[in-house]
Protein backbone atom coordinates (compact mmCIF):
# COMPACT_ATOMS: atom_id res chain seq x y z
CA UNK A 1 0.00 0.00 0.00
CA UNK A 2 1.12 3.69 -1.20
CA UNK A 3 1.57 5.78 1.91
CA UNK A 4 2.88 9.49 2.76
CA UNK A 5 6.24 10.41 1.66
CA UNK A 6 8.14 13.70 1.77
CA UNK A 7 11.31 14.58 0.32
CA UNK A 8 13.29 17.75 -0.20
CA UNK A 9 16.45 19.41 -1.60
CA UNK A 10 18.15 22.59 -2.66
CA UNK A 11 18.36 24.39 -6.35
CA UNK A 12 20.41 27.50 -7.25
CA UNK A 13 18.66 28.27 -10.89
CA UNK A 14 18.87 30.73 -13.60
CA UNK A 15 16.22 33.61 -12.85
CA UNK A 16 13.81 34.20 -14.79
CA UNK A 17 9.64 34.71 -15.81
CA UNK A 18 6.94 32.43 -16.43
CA UNK A 19 5.25 34.00 -19.60
CA UNK A 20 1.86 33.06 -21.07
CA UNK A 21 1.36 30.34 -23.74
CA UNK A 22 5.47 29.71 -23.80
CA UNK A 23 6.65 28.66 -20.12
CA UNK A 24 9.94 29.48 -18.44
CA UNK A 25 12.38 32.32 -20.13
CA UNK A 26 15.49 33.15 -18.72
CA UNK A 27 17.04 36.70 -17.44
CA UNK A 28 20.03 38.05 -19.01
CA UNK A 29 23.32 37.02 -17.09
CA UNK A 30 21.30 33.65 -15.60
CA UNK A 31 23.00 31.06 -17.59
CA UNK A 32 26.23 29.15 -15.82
CA UNK A 33 28.08 26.11 -15.94
CA UNK A 34 26.90 24.11 -12.83
CA UNK A 35 30.64 22.55 -12.39
CA UNK A 36 31.63 25.98 -11.37
CA UNK A 37 29.05 25.73 -8.38
CA UNK A 38 30.25 22.69 -7.86
CA UNK A 39 33.85 23.88 -7.38
CA UNK A 40 32.92 26.94 -5.34
CA UNK A 41 30.51 25.24 -3.14
CA UNK A 42 32.49 21.95 -2.49
CA UNK A 43 29.07 20.05 -2.43
CA UNK A 44 28.32 17.41 -4.97
CA UNK A 45 24.58 18.00 -6.79
CA UNK A 46 22.71 14.91 -7.54
CA UNK A 47 21.45 16.77 -11.03
CA UNK A 48 22.86 19.53 -12.93
CA UNK A 49 21.28 21.37 -16.25
CA UNK A 50 23.04 23.67 -18.13
CA UNK A 51 20.78 26.02 -20.97
CA UNK A 52 20.70 24.75 -24.03
CA UNK A 53 21.80 21.51 -23.69
CA UNK A 54 20.16 18.60 -24.61
CA UNK A 55 17.14 17.64 -22.44
CA UNK A 56 18.12 13.67 -20.99
CA UNK A 57 14.95 12.22 -23.10
CA UNK A 58 16.62 13.78 -25.66
CA UNK A 59 13.24 15.87 -26.38
CA UNK A 60 14.24 19.30 -26.53
CA UNK A 61 16.97 21.48 -24.90
CA UNK A 62 16.51 23.28 -21.62
CA UNK A 63 15.73 27.04 -21.44
CA UNK A 64 17.69 27.25 -17.94
CA UNK A 65 20.55 26.20 -16.00
CA UNK A 66 20.17 24.50 -12.65
CA UNK A 67 22.23 23.08 -10.01
CA UNK A 68 20.46 21.21 -7.37
CA UNK A 69 21.80 18.95 -4.49
CA UNK A 70 21.49 18.49 -0.65
CA UNK A 71 18.23 15.87 -1.36
CA UNK A 72 17.03 14.68 2.34
CA UNK A 73 14.23 12.51 2.32
CA UNK A 74 14.53 10.87 6.36
CA UNK A 75 11.95 11.53 8.33
CA UNK A 76 9.92 10.45 5.74
CA UNK A 77 7.05 13.09 6.57
CA UNK A 78 8.73 15.96 8.74
CA UNK A 79 9.78 18.42 6.06
CA UNK A 80 10.92 20.64 8.77
CA UNK A 81 13.40 18.36 9.66
CA UNK A 82 14.31 17.79 6.23
CA UNK A 83 14.79 21.59 5.51
CA UNK A 84 16.57 21.80 8.79
CA UNK A 85 19.04 19.52 7.16
CA UNK A 86 19.79 21.48 4.33
CA UNK A 87 19.94 24.57 5.95
CA UNK A 88 22.98 23.11 8.31
CA UNK A 89 24.83 21.33 5.47
CA UNK A 90 24.82 25.12 3.74
CA UNK A 91 24.70 27.18 6.57
CA UNK A 92 28.79 27.57 6.76
CA UNK A 93 28.58 28.45 2.94
CA UNK A 94 26.37 31.51 2.83
CA UNK A 95 29.20 34.00 2.08
CA UNK A 96 29.68 31.96 -0.73
CA UNK A 97 25.96 31.76 -1.87
CA UNK A 98 25.93 35.68 -1.74
CA UNK A 99 28.75 35.24 -3.67
CA UNK A 100 27.04 33.83 -6.55
CA UNK A 101 24.38 35.67 -6.68
CA UNK A 102 26.05 38.48 -7.15
CA UNK A 103 28.04 37.28 -10.14
CA UNK A 104 24.62 35.15 -11.60
CA UNK A 105 21.60 36.02 -11.52
CA UNK A 106 19.92 32.72 -10.20
CA UNK A 107 17.80 32.26 -7.81
CA UNK A 108 18.00 30.30 -4.59
CA UNK A 109 15.06 27.50 -3.85
CA UNK A 110 13.99 24.93 -0.92
CA UNK A 111 11.90 23.00 -2.72
CA UNK A 112 9.51 20.18 -0.35
CA UNK A 113 7.80 17.34 -2.39
CA UNK A 114 4.96 15.70 -0.64
CA UNK A 115 3.43 12.77 -2.12
CA UNK A 116 -0.18 12.19 0.31
CA UNK A 117 -1.93 9.36 0.40
CA UNK A 118 -5.26 8.11 2.19
CA UNK A 119 -5.28 12.25 3.72
CA UNK A 120 -2.14 11.30 5.99
CA UNK A 121 -0.54 14.79 5.85
CA UNK A 122 3.46 15.28 6.23
CA UNK A 123 4.74 17.76 8.77
CA UNK A 124 5.69 21.24 6.96
CA UNK A 125 6.76 23.76 8.81
CA UNK A 126 10.01 26.32 9.72
CA UNK A 127 11.58 26.84 12.89
CA UNK A 128 13.57 30.24 12.85
CA UNK A 129 16.66 28.64 11.87
CA UNK A 130 15.34 27.89 8.49
CA UNK A 131 13.85 31.13 7.96
CA UNK A 132 16.56 32.80 8.96
CA UNK A 133 18.87 31.24 6.46
CA UNK A 134 16.21 31.86 3.68
CA UNK A 135 16.14 35.28 5.00
CA UNK A 136 19.98 35.93 4.75
CA UNK A 137 20.47 34.26 1.54
CA UNK A 138 17.03 35.09 -0.44
CA UNK A 139 16.14 31.53 -0.55
CA UNK A 140 12.57 30.71 -1.16
CA UNK A 141 10.86 28.03 -0.23
CA UNK A 142 8.44 26.13 -2.67
CA UNK A 143 6.41 23.42 -2.40
CA UNK A 144 5.21 21.03 -5.06
CA UNK A 145 1.87 18.95 -3.50
CA UNK A 146 1.00 15.46 -5.03
CA UNK A 147 -2.26 14.36 -3.60
CA UNK A 148 -3.38 10.97 -4.80
CA UNK A 149 -6.64 9.47 -5.21
CA UNK A 150 -5.82 6.07 -5.55
CA UNK A 151 -9.61 4.95 -7.44
CA UNK A 152 -8.99 8.14 -10.55
CA UNK A 153 -5.11 6.84 -10.67
CA UNK A 154 -6.48 2.90 -11.12
CA UNK A 155 -8.98 4.23 -13.75
CA UNK A 156 -6.24 6.45 -15.74
CA UNK A 157 -3.52 3.56 -15.67
CA UNK A 158 -5.76 1.48 -17.33
CA UNK A 159 -6.91 3.81 -19.71
CA UNK A 160 -3.60 4.06 -21.34
CA UNK A 161 -3.09 0.36 -20.76
CA UNK A 162 -5.95 0.53 -23.67
CA UNK A 163 -4.79 2.85 -25.56
CA UNK A 164 -1.21 1.16 -26.16
CA UNK A 165 -0.42 0.17 -29.21
CA UNK A 166 0.01 -3.49 -27.91
CA UNK A 167 -3.74 -3.57 -26.97
CA UNK A 168 -6.19 -5.15 -29.80
CA UNK A 169 -7.86 -2.71 -31.98
CA UNK A 170 -11.12 -2.57 -30.46
CA UNK A 171 -9.98 -1.73 -27.15
CA UNK A 172 -8.29 1.11 -28.63
CA UNK A 173 -10.59 2.21 -30.03
CA UNK A 174 -13.04 2.49 -27.24
CA UNK A 175 -9.75 3.85 -25.42
CA UNK A 176 -10.01 6.81 -27.34
CA UNK A 177 -13.59 7.38 -26.78
CA UNK A 178 -12.91 7.07 -23.39
CA UNK A 179 -10.11 9.60 -23.24
CA UNK A 180 -12.12 12.35 -25.24
CA UNK A 181 -14.26 12.28 -22.12
CA UNK A 182 -11.94 12.49 -19.54
CA UNK A 183 -12.41 15.33 -16.89
CA UNK A 184 -10.50 18.84 -18.37
CA UNK A 185 -7.99 18.38 -15.44
CA UNK A 186 -6.80 15.60 -16.78
CA UNK A 187 -6.11 16.19 -20.75
CA UNK A 188 -2.48 17.21 -19.91
CA UNK A 189 -2.21 13.54 -18.81
CA UNK A 190 -3.23 12.62 -22.54
CA UNK A 191 0.03 15.22 -24.02
CA UNK A 192 2.43 13.57 -21.35
CA UNK A 193 2.19 10.45 -22.52
CA UNK A 194 3.31 11.39 -26.00
CA UNK A 195 6.49 9.41 -25.96
CA UNK A 196 5.39 5.84 -24.87
CA UNK A 197 2.99 3.49 -27.34
CA UNK A 198 -0.02 5.37 -25.98
CA UNK A 199 1.31 8.32 -27.57
CA UNK A 200 -0.64 7.52 -31.56
CA UNK A 201 -3.77 7.30 -29.49
CA UNK A 202 -3.43 9.98 -27.43
CA UNK A 203 -2.72 12.59 -30.29
CA UNK A 204 -6.12 10.99 -32.02
CA UNK A 205 -8.16 11.71 -29.17
CA UNK A 206 -7.06 15.06 -28.45
CA UNK A 207 -7.24 15.80 -31.95
CA UNK A 208 -10.94 15.17 -32.14
CA UNK A 209 -11.42 17.91 -29.44
CA UNK A 210 -12.75 20.77 -30.49
CA UNK A 211 -11.05 24.36 -30.56
CA UNK A 212 -12.13 25.71 -27.25
CA UNK A 213 -11.02 22.17 -25.25
CA UNK A 214 -7.84 22.53 -26.63
CA UNK A 215 -6.95 26.56 -26.19
CA UNK A 216 -5.47 26.36 -23.02
CA UNK A 217 -3.07 23.45 -24.17
CA UNK A 218 -1.82 25.21 -27.40
CA UNK A 219 1.80 25.45 -25.66
CA UNK A 220 1.88 22.15 -24.88
CA UNK A 221 0.46 20.99 -27.98
CA UNK A 222 3.20 22.51 -29.80
CA UNK A 223 6.10 21.09 -28.25
CA UNK A 224 5.01 17.72 -29.38
CA UNK A 225 6.18 18.95 -32.82
CA UNK A 226 10.15 19.16 -31.29
CA UNK A 227 10.60 15.90 -32.62
CA UNK A 228 8.43 14.57 -35.43
CA UNK A 229 9.58 11.20 -34.31
CA UNK A 230 7.27 11.42 -31.44
CA UNK A 231 4.15 8.38 -31.62
CA UNK A 232 1.37 11.70 -32.44
CA UNK A 233 3.62 14.30 -33.75
CA UNK A 234 2.06 14.44 -37.40
CA UNK A 235 -1.34 13.68 -35.77
CA UNK A 236 -0.90 16.53 -33.81
CA UNK A 237 0.46 19.01 -36.55
CA UNK A 238 -2.12 18.09 -38.72
CA UNK A 239 -5.04 19.14 -36.29
CA UNK A 240 -2.94 22.20 -35.25
CA UNK A 241 -3.23 23.44 -38.71
CA UNK A 242 -7.12 23.16 -38.57
CA UNK A 243 -7.50 24.95 -35.33
CA UNK A 244 -10.03 27.74 -36.13
CA UNK A 245 -9.18 30.73 -33.82
CA UNK A 246 -5.92 31.80 -35.93
CA UNK A 247 -5.16 34.59 -33.85
CA UNK A 248 -5.00 32.82 -30.58
CA UNK A 249 -2.94 30.32 -32.04
CA UNK A 250 -0.40 32.46 -33.91
CA UNK A 251 0.26 34.61 -30.36
CA UNK A 252 1.69 30.74 -29.27
CA UNK A 253 3.44 30.26 -32.10
CA UNK A 254 5.41 33.69 -31.65
CA UNK A 255 6.15 32.95 -28.32
CA UNK A 256 7.34 29.29 -28.94
CA UNK A 257 9.53 30.33 -31.90
CA UNK A 258 11.28 32.47 -29.61
CA UNK A 259 12.28 29.81 -27.19
CA UNK A 260 12.98 27.59 -30.41
CA UNK A 261 15.85 30.19 -31.06
CA UNK A 262 17.30 31.38 -28.04
CA UNK A 263 17.50 27.25 -27.72
CA UNK A 264 18.83 26.78 -31.48
CA UNK A 265 16.31 23.98 -32.02
CA UNK A 266 16.37 23.64 -35.39
CA UNK A 267 13.97 21.18 -35.61
CA UNK A 268 11.04 22.67 -33.80
CA UNK A 269 11.56 25.67 -35.28
CA UNK A 270 10.91 23.29 -39.21
CA UNK A 271 8.02 21.21 -37.36
CA UNK A 272 6.54 24.52 -36.64
CA UNK A 273 6.49 25.77 -40.26
CA UNK A 274 4.35 22.86 -41.54
CA UNK A 275 1.61 25.01 -39.65
CA UNK A 276 1.87 27.30 -42.80
CA UNK A 277 -0.85 25.21 -44.49
CA UNK A 278 -3.18 27.08 -42.87
CA UNK A 279 -3.36 30.14 -44.46
CA UNK A 280 -5.56 31.76 -41.68
CA UNK A 281 -2.93 31.13 -39.45
CA UNK A 282 -0.07 32.82 -41.66
CA UNK A 283 -1.81 36.14 -41.99
CA UNK A 284 -2.20 36.37 -38.30
CA UNK A 285 1.62 35.84 -37.61
CA UNK A 286 4.32 38.57 -37.32
CA UNK A 287 6.42 39.50 -39.99
CA UNK A 288 9.25 38.29 -38.14
CA UNK A 289 7.95 34.86 -37.01
CA UNK A 290 6.69 34.20 -40.76
CA UNK A 291 10.03 35.30 -42.55
CA UNK A 292 11.65 32.68 -39.73
CA UNK A 293 9.04 29.87 -40.64
CA UNK A 294 8.62 30.45 -44.28
CA UNK A 295 12.77 30.14 -44.50
CA UNK A 296 12.38 26.62 -43.15
CA UNK A 297 8.41 25.69 -45.06
CA UNK A 298 10.78 23.73 -47.85
CA UNK A 299 11.70 21.00 -45.18
CA UNK A 300 8.19 19.70 -45.46
CA UNK A 301 8.01 19.67 -49.01
CA UNK A 302 10.95 16.79 -48.87
CA UNK A 303 9.06 14.28 -46.34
Amino acid sequence: MDKTSCHTYFTIGSSGVIENEIGFVANENSDFDPEYITEKLQIEPFETRKMGSLRKDGHGVYPFSGWTACYQDEPAIDAEEQCLKIVRALKDKIPLLLEIKKEIDVSFNINIVPHIYYEENPVICFNNEIIEFCYLTGTKIGVDLYVYDSSINDKVDKLFENLSCTSDEFTQKWAIEDSKALNKKYLPLLIRYKDVDAGENCAKALSELPDETLRPFLPYLLEWLQDMNWPGAWTILERLKKFNDAETLARVVEKSVKVALACDDQHWLKSMSGLLGNDMFAAELNKETKNILYDRYHWHDNE
